[in-house]
C-alpha cells in the first residue's frame, strides 16, 4: 500500500472513530389555538424516544395561532429564550408519557419556560404555568399561557404533546469532513490512474 493511501486510511479512521449522529427529537405542542414544536436533544442513548428523562430545548417554533402570534421560531429569529426573570438553559422533564416539570436557569422562582416574541417583547408564550382563583401564576406541567404585556391573558389552557416524538439524525462536522476526505481520496486515486 502506497504512503499516501496509508495516511488516508488512518485520517478516516481518526474522522470515524469521533463522528456520531447527533439525535434531536421534534415534540409537537397544542393549547387552545395555539400550535407549534420543541425542539430537544435526546436524553438518553438509544432510538426509543418514550424514554423518561430530561431533554433540553433546542429550539421553540409557532406554526399555528388563533391569538394572531407571529409565526417563527428561535432559530428564525422570531423568538427569544427567556423573559419573566426566567433564563436558558430551558428544558423539560419527561416521565414516558407526560411533562412533569418545567426548568430553566433564570432566579424566576416559578418551574415554567418563557418564550418571548423579538418584534413584540410585550408578548410571550409561557409553559408550566396556570393561574389560580385568586389570579396568581402557579406551576402547573400541563398548562401553558399566551400573554400581551406580561398581564393579559390572549390565550390558556391544557397543553398537549401530540403524537410520539419523531428523531431526526444531524451529521456531526466530523461526519462531513469524512465523506468530504473519502470524495477527495478517490478522486486523486483515479485521476493518479488515467495520468498512468
Amino acid at each position: 500500500m502506497r504512503p499516501h493511501h496509508v495516511c488516508l486510511a488512518i485520517c478516516m479512521l481518526f474522522i470515524c472513530s469521533t463522528a456520531n449522529a447527533q439525535n434531536t427529537i421534534i415534540w409537537d405542542w397544542e393549547f387552545e389555538g395555539e400550535v407549534g414544536t420543541f425542539e430537544t436533544a435526546q436524553a438518553l442513548a438509544g432510538v426509543d424516544d418514550r424514554i423518561s428523562g430530561t431533554y433540553s430545548i433546542l429550539d421553540f417554533t409557532v406554526t399555528s395561532s388563533a391569538s394572531g402570534a407571529t409565526l417563527g421560531s428561535v432559530d428564525g429569529g422570531q423568538y427569544s429564550i427567556g423573559g419573566q426573570d426566567t433564563a436558558p438553559s430551558f428544558s423539560f422533564d419527561w416521565d414516558g408519557s407526560f411533562i412533569t416539570n418545567w426548568n430553566h436557569g433564570g432566579t424566576q422562582s416559578g418551574q415554567w419556560n418563557v418564550f418571548t416574541d423579538t418584534a413584540d417583547v410585550n408578548r410571550q408564550y409561557l409553559f408550566g404555568v396556570s393561574i389560580d382563583d385568586n389570579g396568581v401564576r402557579i406551576d402547573d406541567p400541563a398548562m401553558a399561557e399566551y400573554l400581551d404585556n406580561g398581564t393579559s391573558t390572549l390565550s390558556a389552557g391544557a397543553l398537549t404533546i401530540q403524537g410520539i416524538p419523531q428523531v431526526q439524525s444531524i451529521p456531526e462536522p466530523g461526519s462531513i469532513a469524512f465523506i468530504g476526505c473519502l470524495t477527495l481520496g478517490l478522486l486523486a486515486s483515479r485521476r493518479r490512474r488515467l495520468a498512468v
